[in-house]
């Protein structure tokens, strides 16, 4: 008792204040205590289980009158939402960090089954894609070990501290966007399970079973999980596409992954063991034989093979760059033909689709067909419409009579016809024109700007052709003197002021 009290004082501020640790210490600290008793193979006196818990259950309750006055540590992780979990995954392949890209936070202290899908949609949200890569990329180092992360020689748990550190400052050297998202403070990589664990039980109506979801975020909720969590495979399935982040309420939820129309293709073969190398020479024929995994793997490769080729096309120094799939054109465009995302005696069947999807799906295609079927109907009875008024055009045409239709077709050609010979005829220009011979094709009428025309080394408020009208009679001379002319020069026609308003710096000398 005296050290679980001593122990909840996580820290004491300079004013005084005392800062509680979290309320699940005590209880992590009990639990400590009862599997050493039983690994000693000692019965702890029936005291203790009284007392304990009424320390816990007081304790608890002055940890939550400590946190209404602000007075505990607050460091659990932020969940890391699904949108922020697109952007770390596209800055991680943007800046070049396979291993953030690839590497998921887990210990290894649990080993049940977990249903992980690819995603062919999204190339850098791909769990086989992001796999093959980081095989291929570290073959060599493999082909002495079976563990994907773990350097040979690294203390356990080495990985997961660079890849959580990586993903933290990765992270903070986004913090401007991140910080929309959670708050930096509380930023962990252990978000991901609960950012997963909230997104898997709010991005539908109808979620994976909550048994389904402890299991895959390896949350004990006691007996319950120990003895259903074997049934909830089919679950596991509908979860891990949700977590693979495709949309439950679309069609494509049940798109299968990219695989081989041939498995056994020795396309397929070479292009194994050219990209995946040392590792299918270390470990084929084991007890661990990676092939069929390293096949699904390329596949996915292969499928997002001109995202792969983007990423180098705009990261010069990209490690992209050392994947030999994309460094061999003429296997790339052979493995081409042989990738499917339709069903087939290999991957017959697409798992873990719950039935609203196939309502979605026959859903869609009949929205498609009332769609064409609704233009064909509309353009029918246009096509119809004008089939009878020709018809009936015809048979009044025919007999030598008219009617409106037979008139307005009539007059649309004499309109026509005019038109055409207007635009053929020259306009003979007014008096106001310089020469009788210059046609009037500009028809927009401009107003010069003062001192608009360049000619003789200054800049003149008139062209250079303006001259005065000779043989002009006293009613144009005071129209021109009054109200200005249109001047014509070349092909523009050019608004003249009044010339009452000329003076003398508007001329040549």
């Amino acid at each position: 008792m005296a050290f679980l009290s001593d122990k909840k004082k996580k820290s004491v501020k300079p004013d005084g204040t005392v800062i509680l640790s979290s309320n699940s210490d005590s209880k992590k600290y009990n639990d400590a205590i009862k599997w050493g008793a039983k690994r000693a193979g000692q019965a702890l006196p029936s005291s203790y289980y009284t007392q304990i818990e009424a320390f816990i259950l007081s304790y608890k309750k002055e940890h939550q009158q400590a946190q209404k006055e602000g007075r505990t540590d607050e460091q659990e992780a932020d969940p890391i939402s699904s949108t922020l979990f697109r952007m770390i995954c596209l800055w991680a392949t943007e800046e070049g960090n396979i291993f953030v890209w690839t590497k998921a936070d887990k210990t290894g202290e649990f080993t049940q089954e977990k249903s992980c899908y690819a995603n062919p949609l999204t190339a850098h949200l791909c769990y086989f894609l992001s796999l093959g890569c980081w095989i291929s990329l570290n073959a060599t180092r493999l082909a002495s070990t079976e563990k994907i992360f773990l350097s040979p020689g690294a203390k356990i748990g080495s990985a997961s501290q660079r890849y959580c550190s990586q993903l933290s400052e990765m992270v903070m050297r986004h913090k401007d966007v991140a910080k929309n998202h959670l708050r930096l403070s509380h930023f962990n990589a252990h978000g991901l399970r609960k950012g997963s664990g909230s997104h898997a039980s709010s991005v539908t109506t109808l979620p994976p079973s909550f048994v389904a979801v402890a299991a895959r975020g390896e949350w004990s909720i006691g007996k319950i999980l120990d003895v259903y969590f074997k049934f909830a495979l089919g679950g596991d399935q509908y979860l891990g596409r949700i977590l693979a982040l495709l949309n439950p309420n679309n069609e494509s939820f049940s798109i299968l992954p990219p695989h081989w129309t041939d498995p056994a293709h020795p396309t397929v073969i070479r292009g194994i063991r050219i990209c995946f190398g040392n590792v299918v020479t270390a470990h084929c024929g084991t007890n661990h034989d990676p092939s069929g995994l390293l096949s699904l793997l390329l596949a996915s490769m292969v499928h997002h093979s001109d995202w792969l080729i983007g990423m180098c096309s705009k990261y010069p120094s990209h490690p992209f760059h050392s994947l030999l799939l994309i460094n061999d054109n003429e296997l790339l465009m052979e493995l081409r033909s042989l990738v499917t995302l339709e069903s087939n005696s290999h991957v017959p069947m697409a798992t873990g689709v719950p039935p609203h999807v196939s309502h979605t799906q026959a859903i869609k295609e009949v929205h498609r067909v009332c769609t064409e079927t609704k233009e064909e109907v509309a353009q029918f009875k246009e096509d119809l419409k004008r089939a009878i008024s020709d018809a009936v055009d015809a048979k009044v045409e025919s007999e030598g009579n008219i009617n409106l239709s037979i008139l307005e077709g009539v007059l649309a050609g004499l309109k026509k016809e005019l038109f055409e010979k207007l635009e053929n005829i020259s306009v003979k220009p007014s008096d106001d024109a310089i020469s009788s011979d210059v046609p009037l094709l500009n028809s927009a009428v401009k107003t010069p700007s003062q001192f608009e025309f360049k000619y003789n080394g200054s800049m003149w408020f008139l062209p250079e052709s303006f001259k005065f009208p000779e043989g002009t009679t006293r009613y144009t001379g005071w129209k021109k003197w009054l109200v200005g002319a249109i001047h014509v020069d070349g092909l523009q026609r050019w608004q003249v002021k009044p010339y009452r308003r000329f003076s003398g710096k508007y001329f040549q000398e």
